[in-house]
């Protein structure tokens, strides 16, 4: 009996155990391993909960890669009334996560198109969330739905700027004349987010209304630029109104300290291709803040205008190495390759400014120096040798890079045998690389191969893998072909 007694006993108190870790382990299993709850749960509660855990970055004492990861909308898409049920459940949740996660998948699982008008109602009456991102999740899916819209106009008001931005992007696909007024006050939002989502529904709207508004936004809030000048792109402009709109987008390439905005701009500029653009681009060139003069210019050459005295000017004063396009800490980005297309433009017009690269031979910048003794000995120009001679010969060294050899010999080499005396001078002191160099434009200078095949009989300079004689490469003397990659001397 005894005996008997015991294993009944002991079964008890295993089924006790057993019930005891399912139990805990029906609770902490979200905290435990919230991928396998989110993926597997037989429940959708635990799931939503377990989704919010994953989603807030706590650390699961179970890898995430022992289980699949399953996204949750897939598992509430499998039967959409259900999964609204369990969402509008944990619309209920002390958690606010948990929360956030019910109003988000509740935008994205489209309430009007799968459920109807009763689970909306539901929803609205959790539009007053005391958390922001649950009520902009909730503004975004009545907005969506139709449903409601006392209390989507009412989130145009909303002291959360997540709420508001959320109501104006729901409601800009509807084209209603009747949201004007409100759009145009949300222009002035103290949010940025707010007032440019703002200015792109004025865009599609199309009314008259909003081009002044939109001219204000762009000459007085430089996080706006892009916003506002997409928006007034749309409308119909008067002249002066059109005047204002060009003038502020190129006030706007200066360099203001807000990324993107000059960008923005130069993105909406290149779409101008008036005179009345081009003459506003030409008087920019004398604008004193720098990056705006650069801009300038580089839409000027985009454009095919004619190289007059103040483009080649700022050209060449963009030869410089002046951290554009991103700066070496990363502190902004302005798209600008000025030195590298600067280069090429001067290239291609080779009647225009030598008297300024001549100049620019006694720079104190390295880079300017080196691309301006680049372009002048690329157009022969035989007055400028000794100068010419002194920036490229010392770049044939092997201190100097590859990059800045190959475009010192190429250069070298079409300036001619006038060069051949400081290219002599400089023997005795050169190390091997630029020996071999100067050895290689000897020859050529006196005898050219006369095909690749030849080139390649005589032997390869190791300055290129691509060519044999980088010097008399035909391939590198197209007009604008720049060989690559860049120099960068500094």
């Amino acid at each position: 009996m005894a005996p008997v007694m015991s294993l009944r006993l002991l079964c008890w108190l295993a089924a006790g155990v057993l019930a005891t870790v399912l139990a805990t382990g029906w609770f902490l299993l979200p905290r435990i391993w919230p991928g396998a709850v989110v993926a597997y749960s037989p429940l959708l509660g635990p799931a939503i909960r377990a989704e919010a855990r994953r989603r807030t970055g706590g650390s699961p004492l179970v890898p995430a890669h022992w289980v699949a990861y399953v996204p949750l909308d897939r598992r509430l898409r499998q039967d959409p009334a259900a999964g609204a049920e369990a969402l509008l459940a944990a619309l209920r949740d002390s958690d606010v996560e948990v929360r956030r996660v019910a109003a988000g998948e509740l935008q994205q699982l489209r309430l009007g198109a799968a459920t109807g008008r009763a689970l909306l109602d539901r929803a609205a009456g959790h539009a007053g969330d005391a958390d922001a991102r649950v009520r902009a999740h909730l503004i975004a899916l009545l907005a969506d739905a139709g449903s409601h819209d006392r209390l989507v106009l009412a989130g145009l008001r909303d002291p959360a700027a997540p709420v508001r931005l959320a109501a104006v992007n729901s409601l800009t696909h509807r084209r209603d004349a009747r949201l004007l007024p409100e759009f145009l006050r949300l222009v002035d939002d103290r949010d940025d987010g707010v007032a440019c989502a703002a200015m792109g529904a004025l865009g599609r709207l199309g009314r008259d209304e909003a081009v002044e508004p939109l001219l204000r936004a762009l000459g007085s809030r430089p996080q706006a630029v892009g916003a506002a000048g997409n928006a007034l792109r749309g409308l119909r402009l008067a002249p002066e109104q059109r005047r204002r709109m060009l003038a502020g987008l190129i006030a706007a390439l200066r360099d203001d300290g807000v990324r993107w905005s000059a960008l923005s701009a130069e993105w909406l500029l290149q779409d101008q291709h008036d005179d009345l653009a081009e003459e506003l681009l030409r008087d920019a060139l004398g604008d004193p803040d720098y990056q705006c003069r650069q801009f300038a210019a580089d839409l000027l050459r985009a454009r095919g205008a004619t190289p007059d005295a103040r483009l080649v000017a700022v050209t060449i004063e963009g030869l410089r190495d002046d951290d554009y396009p991103r700066a070496r800490d990363y502190s902004h980005y302005t798209g600008l390759r000025n030195a590298k297309d600067g280069t090429r433009w001067l290239w291609l017009h080779p009647d225009a400014g030598t008297p300024g690269l001549r100049e620019a031979l006694a720079s104190p910048d390295a880079q300017q120096r080196f691309l301006a003794a680049w372009l002048l000995a690329m157009r022969q120009d035989t007055d400028s040798t000794h100068a010419i001679c002194a920036e490229l010969l010392p770049c044939l060294r092997a201190s100097a890079g590859k990059p800045a050899a190959t475009w010192a010999i190429m250069a070298l080499y079409r300036l001619g045998p006038a060069a051949r005396p400081q290219a002599e001078a400089a023997l005795p002191a050169a190390d091997a690389r630029q020996s071999a160099c100067i050895q290689l434009l000897l020859r050529d200078w006196s005898d050219p191969p006369r095909s690749t095949a030849e080139a390649a009989r005589r032997g390869r300079l190791p300055l290129s893998v691509l060519y044999h004689d980088p010097a008399w490469e035909p391939a590198l003397q197209a007009p604008g072909l720049l060989p690559e990659p860049f120099p960068h001397l500094r």
